[in-house]
């Protein structure tokens, strides 16, 4: 299938980035698109790659959280499509 076609894969860009901040106002998140993708692999440290179950496009998933002196915690995210050349090497 077409990932321009494919209702999951053309609502997501590129490249995506979101962060978290705990107790902030202005928090902003990954498109819901991503709960879609299936993880075929995860490091466990923080990289996953994940599929879609619709047309195949490949995603690479960074995840960093921290936490914070004060009790809270930060969490950021990038989702980059992974091109089809590179594609081969996962």
């Amino acid at each position: 299938m077409n990932k321009s076609k494919c209702d999951v894969c053309k609502r997501l860009p590129a490249e995506s980035y979101a962060s978290q901040v705990g107790g902030a106002d202005d928090n902003n998140y990954l498109p819901t698109e991503v709960e879609k993708l299936e993880v075929i692999e995860n490091d466990l440290r923080g990289t996953k790659t994940l599929r879609c179950l619709k047309c195949g496009a490949k995603f690479r998933l960074v995840e960093k959280y921290e936490y914070l002196v004060n009790g809270a915690s930060e969490t950021e995210q990038t989702l980059t499509r992974i091109s089809p050349s590179e594609n081969g090497n996962i």
